[in-house]
């Protein structure tokens, strides 16, 4: 896999981590050095991104907000709780690791033959 700047954005942009107009990659939980060493060791942007969202999962306790919800008068909040958060990176977490395993079963060796028929015509099979 060639990292690029925009497979940079990509993974970021799955990962719900694209930097916000004015932010800087500090606002992020991920750095750029973080994900290019994940794409490194990962077979394929699946596999980077199981990695990644199972990360995050760690990473967002510390985030999440300890009130689940706040009721005064007509009005209500609810808030997602950091076991809410990581159980939705860890399901997204999964659904990758899914792909990821998807792509690993279908991707048999394949070959290519090619063999001359006379002096002036090669065949492929």
């Amino acid at each position: 896999m060639i990292i690029t700047e925009a497979l940079i954005q990509r993974i970021r942009t799955l990962l719900n981590e694209a930097i916000p107009d004015g932010g800087s990659e500090a606002d992020m939980h991920f750095s750029t050095i973080d994900l290019t060493i994940t794409l490194q060791a990962a077979e394929s942007e699946n596999h980077a991104l199981y990695l990644l969202w199972t990360q995050k999962a760690g990473i967002i306790q510390k985030d999440a907000g300890e009130i689940k919800s706040i009721s005064a008068g007509g009005e209500s909040v609810e808030k997602y709780t950091a076991a809410d958060y990581v159980g939705l990176c860890l399901k997204t977490a999964q659904g990758y690791k899914e792909a990821w395993e998807a792509e690993r079963k279908n991707a048999g060796a394949s070959f290519l033959i090619c063999c001359k028929k006379d002096d002036d015509e090669a065949a492929l099979w």
